[in-house]
């Protein structure tokens, strides 16, 4: 069985219900405060029944998805989109401009072009990361309103740079319909609360120590507003005794590399904290705690090593130890 069916709400103490499950390639759970077994059970379904029917339409690992299909598609034929997709599309497009390119959803061609290179043990060469880049660029996506085209063979998107942000600001916004007024959604370490538990003034999330993971390096609280954190100190491979993180720069093609460890933004969504958090991190320390400074009621916290950059305002969600 799924294992997202096999999860149950289990009540805490103090009448907080929590709610533990795998989706979108990490972990998942749900805390939040409901007036009765009924209502919490009914928001779980309903929580679940989203993320699934998410993961399916929109996963590039699923060959069936409608990502999938697009990519299978490329060169050959536009295929149909419906409403909610010509949505997340429309979110992709205010993504792209927002970042100033820095996310680009159609750079998955270097994605699996560094992991094919790593597979065989050694870094692309820089002929196949421009023939990879030359199969990228959001504008070359040819849409209208009912379908979706890739005019070359190759060419390939992936919505995993905000998606998982995406569905955690939809998993929060669906709580209201079932009388659910108190809530941290956290997948992955991207969260976003709203409410208060009943013994505490807010939600507390934690931002991880980028050269000591597992390890809290603060706690932060969140008042209505989400957290959210890029980084390569989890996920990366070694080449050659060399550590390469996933994060790429669509403008290099290459792993970012530019001696950030962490960002981690608090913001009003959870998909305005991933862009800032991972637009920041490419253009590294300086110029990514100016993007944030700039950004309208966002604050951040960069980490690089043996230093922490903060934004003006960020020690004013900090929780002391």
């Amino acid at each position: 069985m799924n294992a997202l069916l096999e999860a149950l709400p289990v009540p805490a103490a103090r009448g907080v219900f929590r709610l533990e499950f795998k989706a979108l390639g990490t972990r998942c759970s749900l805390q939040f405060v409901a007036q009765s077994l009924r209502a919490a059970s009914a928001y779980r379904d309903a929580a679940l029944a989203w993320v699934r029917r998410f993961e399916k339409r929109f996963s590039r690992f699923i060959e069936t998805s409608l990502i999938g299909r697009i990519n299978a598609s490329a060169g050959r034929a536009p295929v149909p989109i419906d409403a909610e997709a010509a949505r997340l599309f429309d979110l992709a497009d205010s993504v792209v401009r927002l970042s100033g390119g820095l996310i680009d959803p159609s750079s998955l061609p270097l994605t699996l072009l560094w992991k094919q290179a790593a597979q065989e043990g050694r870094a692309p060469s820089p002929a196949a990361i421009l023939r990879a880049r030359n199969l990228t660029g959001w504008s070359r996506v040819q849409r209208q309103d009912d379908a979706v085209f890739l005019p070359e063979p190759g060419m390939s998107i992936d919505f995993g740079g905000f998606g998982k942000e995406y569905a955690v600001d939809e998993t929060s916004a669906l709580a209201n319909r079932y009388g659910i007024h108190a809530l941290l959604v956290d997948f992955g370490g991207d969260a976003r609360g709203f409410g208060r538990p009943p013994d505490a003034p807010f939600w507390v999330a934690g931002i991880e120590e980028g050269d000591a993971p597992g390890k809290a390096l603060k706690r932060v609280a969140l008042r209505d507003g989400a957290v959210a954190s890029s980084g390569n100190y989890l996920r990366y491979v070694e080449i050659a005794g060399r550590r390469y993180g996933h994060i790429l720069d669509p403008r290099s093609g290459c792993p970012a590399d530019n001696g950030l460890l962490a960002v981690s933004v608090l913001a009003p969504t959870c998909v305005e904290a991933g862009l800032l958090s991972t637009s920041a991190f490419l253009l590294g320390g300086e110029d990514g705690a100016a993007l944030i400074d700039a950004a309208f009621h966002a604050e951040g916290c960069l980490q690089e090593p043996g230093r922490i950059r903060q934004t003006r305002f960020f020690h004013q969600y900090e929780i002391p130890d």
